[in-house]
């Protein structure tokens, strides 16, 4: 039952976050309540465990996943939607089952980032501005966006969420059970 709503979650963030390039606050509370009270069930979640033990585990694996990721948000290289939808994932599914779907999941994302550099001719260009961003660092008043979208156009900006959905997919493909 978990997989399948997380399947709903992810798919349905995926649309979001493709169609507009946001995910809306309220899609992501009421996904929060639904998977909490997934954790609450007991016929749903088979475990010798108490149900407030079970919520308990679902918001401190969201919470300690919204910590590891929150620097991503702060240096811009993801966005506010992508670190929530991580966030759920990961209460809902255990921390280590949940960021071995997200590591399949920026995986596919990589592999698709580096043929679209490779196709557009844009790989020089972004490790050379990679490579500028962390020299740029040390010397920086607080901490500089990586990716403005004034200054560095559309281009190098993509939806993460759909790769969420599809490392989750890939994960569960190859056995990974929650």
């Amino acid at each position: 039952m978990k997989e399948t709503l997380l399947l709903l979650y992810l798919g349905g963030s995926s649309i979001w976050d493709w169609r507009t390039g946001r995910i809306p606050n309220r899609w992501q509370l009421c996904w929060a309540g639904i998977l909490g009270l997934e954790a609450l069930w007991p016929p749903w979640t088979a475990g010798a465990e108490g149900p407030l033990t079970r919520l308990g585990a679902y918001a401190a694996g969201a919470l300690l996943c919204l910590l590891l990721f929150f620097p991503f948000y702060l240096f811009r290289m993801f966005g506010a939607g992508d670190i929530k939808t991580v966030s759920l994932l990961c209460g809902a599914a255990g921390v280590l089952p949940g960021l071995g779907a997200v590591l399949c999941g920026l995986g596919a994302s990589a592999l698709w980032s580096f043929f679209r550099m490779a196709r557009k001719r844009l790989f020089k260009k972004r490790v050379t501005y990679f490579f500028n961003y962390l020299k740029r660092l040390p010397g920086a008043e607080g901490i500089p966006a990586y990716y403005v979208p004034a200054r560095d156009g559309a281009e190098p900006a993509f939806c993460m969420v759909p790769f969420l959905f599809l490392g989750f997919c890939l994960w569960m493909a190859k056995g990974g059970a929650i």
